[in-house]
């Protein structure tokens, strides 16, 4: 587990080895093209085909559970999400967590696009 080192930065840092890794908009894009994404899901109504489909989005990162404190500073950063306890139950992967954002409404407001919709 990596060590969280206290400053009175605004900036989050965390101790990566032996150096300190600092918590930005263009680490938190670089970090959702590799490890995570932003999807949407669609809900079509079977019972009512003529009602409008449901759509619902959603940004999250993925990450080994040896690398929670990554997370844990991203969601300080961004100031909204939740982190979740992933078990794989798939022989060739290890558990992991997974920081999530849902709310349609936070994801409008939230630094997500702010910060990092020019490296993405």
């Amino acid at each position: 587990m990596r060590k969280l080192l206290v400053r009175k930065s605004a900036v989050p840092y965390y101790n990566e080895g032996n150096y300190l890794m600092k918590i930005t908009g263009d680490y938190i894009a670089g970090l959702t093209d590799g490890e995570g994404c932003f999807y949407v899901n669609i809900h079509y109504f079977k019972k009512y085909p003529k009602a409008a489909p449901q759509t619902q989005i959603h940004f999250y990162i993925k990450l080994r559970n040896d690398d929670l404190i990554i997370l844990q500073q991203v969601k300080k950063f961004l100031g909204l999400g939740h982190i979740y306890y992933q078990k794989e139950k798939r022989s060739n992967h290890s558990p992991c967590y997974r920081y999530e954002v849902s709310n349609r409404n936070e994801l409008k407001k939230s630094k997500i696009w702010k910060e990092s919709k020019k490296y993405l």
